[in-house]
């Protein structure tokens, strides 16, 4: 097993973090339809209404954590 330096793993989180950015403003990109109804064109689903009930509070919890 490798070991990571720390620059290497500074260098990963920073990484994520700004992949987690783009992600969230991904799915918080809104849109305005001909009809003048503003939507989101992005988002993730699931069948199974509790999974989606904590998909939604993981990215409200994770958007709180401004770094």
């Amino acid at each position: 097993m490798k070991h990571h330096t720390f620059d290497e793993i500074q260098a990963k989180a920073y990484k994520l973090n700004n992949l987690w950015k783009e992600f969230i403003a991904l799915l918080e990109t809104t849109e305005e339809s001909d009809s003048g109804r503003i939507f989101r064109p992005n988002y993730i689903g699931s069948c199974r209404t509790l999974d989606a009930d904590r998909m939604n509070q993981i990215i409200k919890e994770a958007k709180e954590l401004k770094f």
